[in-house]
């Protein structure tokens, strides 16, 4: 078993084939909760059309503006192309999750910051190659998921505010004993990262796939609560909108390395574009 074999690439091909289906870009199926409509998609590319214009990247600010539903921009900073995406994606990846009380969703951090300015020396295929690697070593041979960022600071100054690049994915609980136990191993905690792994139970709703590539960003703020039985202090996080340069940071990294390089797929064939299936070597 090599990783490059299970790790599924998703081609600008396929992406675009995706994206010739119009009615990704409505409010009609699929739909679940927390998905922005059509109408916000279109609010929020005008808003980074804005924020493009302001730190003076006008070939960014035309790409965005030129973008219809006929002639798609495909840049992974367009909100309206990511939002098209995602609910592409949800379709084909739900078939692959069934049943889905045998499915679980996982949240996975790594412990490699990128400081502010520094976001774009990630080069996203080795980050997935890494990841995948990890993967396989705790014997996860099969995942449906996505990349996802954030920006973390510490009130109490605990660490320096970073990036901080993630998994989210879901997989099947086949000898789930094992494979957490070794997946815990690979991703250690630490006083930046206190829970990089978190499994949850999945319900079957559609929004935990979405949330694979959900394309609104926002601050992680370490701060110190309460708990509620013995008043103890303990570490508790806050979200905060992301400032100008920040959002303008990670959008023009998004239409560097664009929309196909957040899924993150683990023995799924995407040889017949735009569909996902299972790999026969799974």
């Amino acid at each position: 078993m090599t990783t490059s074999s299970f790790l599924a690439r998703i081609s600008d091909e396929w992406v675009q084939a995706a994206l010739a289906n119009r009615r990704l870009f409505g409010d009609g199926p699929p739909q679940w909760e927390g998905l922005p409509s059509s109408l916000l998609a279109l609010e929020e590319r005008m808003a980074r059309i804005k924020l493009f214009r302001k730190h003076k990247a006008h070939r960014l600010a035309r790409k965005l503006t030129a973008c219809s539903e006929g002639d798609p921009c495909f840049s992974g900073a367009c909100p309206v192309c990511a939002r098209a995406l995602q609910r592409h994606f949800v379709s084909e990846a739900y078939p692959l999750l069934q049943p889905a009380n045998d499915f679980v969703t996982v949240s996975l951090v790594p412990n490699i910051p990128f400081s502010f300015g520094t976001l774009s020396q990630l080069p996203i295929l080795n980050f997935s190659e890494s990841m995948a690697k990890r993967l396989l070593r705790s014997r996860i041979e099969f995942c449906v998921g996505g990349i996802d960022f954030s920006f973390n600071e510490s009130r109490r100054d605990d660490f320096s505010p970073h990036w901080s690049p993630h998994i989210w994915l879901l997989t099947d609980k086949f000898n789930r004993a094992c494979w957490e136990t070794r997946l815990r191993r690979h991703f250690r905690h630490s006083q930046t990262i206190p829970r990089p792994v978190k499994i949850q139970a999945w319900d079957g709703d559609l929004a935990a796939i979405g949330y694979s590539l959900k394309y609104q960003f926002s601050r992680r703020i370490s701060t110190v609560g309460l708990r509620l039985k013995d008043t103890r202090a303990c570490k508790a996080t806050t979200y905060d909108r992301l400032r100008s340069h920040e959002r303008f940071e990670l959008y023009s990294y998004l239409d560097k390395i664009g929309l196909g390089s957040r899924i993150f797929l683990i023995g799924v064939e995407t040889d017949h574009p735009p569909h996902l299936t299972i790999s026969d070597e799974k």
